[in-house]
């Protein structure tokens, strides 16, 4: 269940069931985004958690979110505040992710079923950028960090 999940179910506890809209800053003008409605047997993933520039973010979205949760970064604040109609709602406002999470739990379209959890790996949607900088510097893949041969 993504970050961006736990955050905009926090504002939804103020909104009912209108969409809300979380975006992260990913740096290189681009913002970690999903939207979200929260209804109380299930969550509808309006646009599912993605790498997008804030324009895209808008234009993917089937609806206009009711609030933006982060805002995306201080470069992006205006972009959010235009498209939702209201500033963004800073995350340290919200309950604990934690919380969130725990309170989701069961709904359908929450989260994805793991395989096997101790094997399982997070989804970040790119490489880090310490990563892509050293492979922009060295012109080739990073290596392989896990210990194997390659």
């Amino acid at each position: 269940m993504p970050s961006l999940m736990a955050a905009a179910a926090g504002a939804s506890l103020r909104l009912g069931t209108d969409p809300v809209a979380a975006c992260f800053d990913a740096l290189r003008g681009q913002v970690y985004g999903a939207m979200y409605a929260f209804h109380p047997d299930r969550v509808d993933s309006l646009v599912e958690p993605a790498l997008l520039t804030p324009a895209e973010f808008v234009r993917v979205a089937p609806v206009r979110p009711r609030l933006v949760v982060g805002g995306g970064g201080p470069g992006f604040a205006d972009q959010m505040t235009d498209w939702a109609g209201a500033p963004p709602v800073p995350l340290e406002s919200l309950p604990p992710a934690a919380t969130m999470l725990l309170a989701l739990l069961g709904r359908p379209g929450v989260g994805r079923t793991l395989d096997d959890p101790a094997t399982a790996e997070p989804v970040y949607g790119r490489p880090a950028e310490a990563q892509a900088q050293w492979e922009a510097r060295h012109g080739r893949p990073f290596p392989d960090s896990s210990g194997r041969a390659g």
